[in-house]
């Protein structure tokens, strides 16, 4: 790569540009909208919920159960693996851990999961006797980028429309 820089027009410094540095322009519009808006809850983190999805999720006639349990699930969603597991120690959630965050019987807990399971809205995974949940990142995931193996899980499920 020949020599490639960035001049400051106020110092006249030139700021060399390497092989794999990245270089960002930000707009005047752009920091107008930031002096206008301002952020909210910026300790919490937040979770994509894609609006195509709603409405087939609306048609699916899940219980309240079941929503219940996809909320403990949005709750303990991970970056880029998609799995329902604690943040702190990357243990998965157990069917105990649900009816602890949900209130709702093992029971119904484990009829919520495998409903949501048959629909495609997780994946159960399974090492030994223990499982894992997965979300299905074409309804829900946390942050921009999720494992292509997760993708894999899910991509000939109905939501990947």
């Amino acid at each position: 790569m020949r020599n490639v820089g960035v001049l400051d027009f106020n110092t006249g410094e030139i700021q060399e540009i390497k092989d794999g540095d990245s270089l960002r322009i930000t707009r005047k519009e752009s920091k107008d909208l930031l002096k206008e808006t301002i952020s909210i809850n910026d300790k919490e983190t937040f979770i994509k919920f894609y609006t195509n999805i709603i409405e087939d999720l609306v048609n699916e006639n899940l219980t309240s159960a079941e929503w219940n349990t996809i909320l403990v699930c949005l709750k303990h969603l991970n970056y880029y693996s998609g799995s329902i597991a604690y943040e702190n120690n990357g243990n998965f959630l157990t069917p105990q851990d649900f009816v602890k965050h949900s209130k709702l019987s093992e029971r119904t807990v484990l009829r919520s999961i495998n409903k949501l399971v048959s629909s495609k809205i997780l994946h159960k995974g399974r090492t030994g006797k223990e499982y894992q949940l997965f979300a299905n990142p074409y309804i829900f995931m946390k942050g921009a980028r999720i494992n292509k193996t997760l993708v894999d899980m899910f991509k000939k499920s109905k939501w990947s429309k």
